[in-house]
This record gives structure tokens, sequence and C-alpha cells, in this order.
């Protein structure tokens, strides 16, 4: 067990030499990947792609929204004609 404990400790310290020279590494690719030329024309691309379909949401809206209140119209003039032709017929 004595002879355990000090290897013990070489290994323990290896292992966190190691852990930050991962830790370094692995920060040091996110920011070459951050600041990939590639990853801003698709983030760019992305966001006007988004765009796109916020507008093109934004135009269906409309057009239900308006689809709606011409069928609302129709609706009412419709009972308004059938009560004015119940009216003639009494």
């Amino acid at each position: 067990m004595e002879e355990v404990a000090p290897q013990m400790e070489k290994i323990g310290d290896a292992m966190e030499k190691l852990k930050r020279e991962d830790s370094k590494a692995i920060g040091a690719q996110v920011a070459k990947m951050e600041n990939s030329e590639l990853r801003r024309t698709v983030q760019q691309q992305m966001q006007e792609v988004q765009m796109t379909l916020g507008q093109g949401y934004g135009q269906v809206m409309q057009g239900m929204q308006q689809a709606s209140r011409k069928v609302s119209r129709a609706q009412r003039k419709y009972m308004r004609d059938m009560e004015n032709m119940q009216r003639k017929d009494w």
C-alpha cells in the first residue's frame, strides 16, 4: 500500500495536467470553429432564410385574415338576404 500511494499521486498529477492540456486544446478548437469564415457564411444564410420564412409566414397570416373577413362578410350578407326573403314572404 505504501508503494501504491506515490504512484497514485503521480497518476493524479499527470491526469490533472492532461485535463488542463485537453481544456486548452478544446478551447482553441472551439475558438477556431467560431471564427471560421464558412461558419459565418452559413450563419448569415440561415438568418436570411429565417427572415424569408418570417416574411412568408406574415403574408400567409395576412391572407388568412383577409379570407376570414371575406367569409364573415359573405355570411352576414347571406343572413341579411335570408331575413329579407322571409320578411317578403310574410
